[in-house]
């Protein structure tokens, strides 16, 4: 098997303040299996911390720190808009800081491919000025998960919602996790090239504890739920199906 040198950019990673989000672990998990094989992962991340680099669990880490209003872009962006675009602003900032992390790392030692997700159009500059092979992953539709969640759907929060939309509409190779996704991006957004590819699911714990299974939910019938009490979630709607009484 050809071992490959992959690049990842993402808003969020378990070394940093988000580490519990769902991009976040799944990133984590799907490359950390993939560096188990041998394959050379380097992660470009979005950190407050610092600009350092450093392995974690088989994985070459870069954190690019990007603070709210920190650069003289994201200044000159809310002055002319009126710190209306201040989200976008902060996102672009990223994105472009990423490239310029990627650009470094692949003119030291070549990359094979690069892997986006289309979460705040993070690899939308890398997309556009590498010449490098890439492919986005979309883990949700922007309007409609803004729409679940009650979000009001501002001047900045549409920017961010185009800025994703044009990320996944200049790739060539875009994939997600189910048929259902597929289908809202092929009618609402009219992306044709949307591959699924199921999410690997694998077991990495080598310690189990059943005790609380055992004493509250042996032998019963039990609805799990993880995630955030959040309509975009869905728990409300997995509520209404449990018995009344």
């Amino acid at each position: 098997m050809q071992k490959l040198r992959i690049a990842v950019i993402t808003m969020e990673f378990v070394t940093e303040k988000y580490f519990s989000g769902g991009i976040a672990n799944h990133w984590y998990r799907l490359f950390k299996a993939i560096a188990a094989l041998g394959h050379e992962v380097h992660i470009i991340t979005l950190s407050d911390k610092n600009n350092d680099s450093f392995e974690y669990d088989g994985l070459q880490i870069h954190r690019i720190q990007v603070k709210y209003g920190g650069s003289r872009f994201q200044r000159v962006v809310n002055r002319l808009t009126k710190n209306r675009l201040k989200n976008t602003a902060q996102k672009l900032d990223f994105s472009w800081e990423a490239y310029g992390k990627l650009k470094q790392l692949h003119k030291q030692h070549a990359f094979d491919i690069a892997h986006f997700p289309n979460s705040y159009g993070c690899g939308l500059f890398s997309s556009l000025l590498m010449r490098l092979p890439y492919v986005v992953m979309i883990s949700c539709y922007r309007p409609s998960w803004n729409e679940s969640s009650g979000v009001k759907r501002d001047r900045d929060i549409k920017a961010i919602e185009w800025i994703e939309w044009l990320q996944y509409r200049i790739s060539p190779h875009v994939y997600g996790p189910s048929y259902v996704l597929k289908k809202v991006l092929e009618e609402e957004a009219k992306i044709s090239n949307v591959r699924v590819i199921r999410t690997p699911i694998y077991l990495e714990t080598s310690n189990l504890d059943s005790s609380i299974y055992d004493e509250c939910l042996s032998g019963k019938k039990y609805l799990m739920f993880f995630g955030r009490y959040q309509l975009h979630k869905g728990f409300h709607i997995l509520a209404q199906a449990l018995p009344k009484s």
